[in-house]
């Protein structure tokens, strides 16, 4: 599609999230990653850091 753009996930604010990234209903953001034992983990905080 000539012209599209991937827009991605957005938060209320509209900012886009990375991969990983999203915002609860609470409004605290939550990044969740794999660790080195292949666990699912999760960071949560009222700020969305660069």
């Amino acid at each position: 599609m000539k012209g599209a753009v991937m827009t991605g996930k957005r938060d209320k604010k509209g900012r886009i999230l990375r991969q990983g990234e999203r915002q609860r209903q609470d409004g605290r953001y939550e990044y969740r990653y794999k660790d080195a034992y292949g666990e699912t983990r999760s960071v949560y905080s009222w700020r969305l850091a660069e």
